[in-house]
């Protein structure tokens, strides 16, 4: 009798529920992916040193260090080559006294048919009527006093002409000789001598006659 009681009891509950009524189950949580292990790991940031194992920083290659001590002597300056003095030194016009002394005594070495001290009046780049240079003023002295056994030379007043670096000393001239073969001669003209210092002497830069 309890037994159909109850049975009817359940009957008529399920008599009173909606039919469309249901009560789900709850749903079991669904399971996450596994990881992909083909993806890349992140890096891993370097971790920095400690300060206290860190030096200082290098300069750059090639550079000298801030610290570096400055040197304590200068270098030397290149010595100083004095300039090669020039084979003519600078010229300088020479007073008249100077310039009458060179002339006479160009007279006197004319008549002693000395030729070493005649030349030795000459500048070394002197000019004697187209002949340049003691050399060829020489040889042509050497070759006149050959044939002469005596010579004199006579000036008469002589003009100065006053230029920029020379004086001019000009007159009339007459030249007695005599030759080693006998026979004698004269021969008169103008002479013309140039006078400037060289090497802080008078020398005969240029001498020029004309005859007749």
């Amino acid at each position: 009798m309890v037994l159909a009681i109850g049975l009817y009891t359940l009957a008529w509950r399920a008599q009173q529920l909606p039919p469309e009524l249901t009560f789900d189950r709850p749903l079991a949580q669904a399971p996450e992916p596994a990881p992909d292990v083909t993806a890349a790991a992140p890096e891993t940031p370097p971790v920095a040193a400690p300060a206290d194992d860190m030096g200082p920083p290098l300069p750059p290659s090639g550079a000298a260090p801030e610290y570096a001590e400055a040197p304590t002597t200068l270098p030397e300056p290149p010595p100083t080559l004095a300039p090669e003095p020039p084979a003519v030194a600078a010229t300088g016009v020479p007073t008249i006294e100077a310039a009458r002394g060179v002339v006479d005594a160009y007279v006197d070495a004319y008549e002693a048919r000395d030729v070493e001290a005649l030349v030795a009046l000459f500048a070394t780049d002197a000019r004697q009527n187209g002949r340049v240079g003691r050399e060829m003023i020489g040889a042509e002295y050497r070759r006149a006093f050959s044939q002469l056994a005596d010579a004199s030379y006579e000036i008469e007043d002589l003009e100065v002409e006053e230029r920029d670096t020379s004086l001019v000393l000009r007159g009339p001239f007459e030249i007695g000789y005599r030759y080693v073969s006998g026979g004698s001669g004269t021969m008169q003209g103008t002479a013309s001598w140039e006078i400037s210092t060289r090497d802080g002497q008078p020398r005969i830069v240029t001498f020029d006659y004309d005859l007749g």
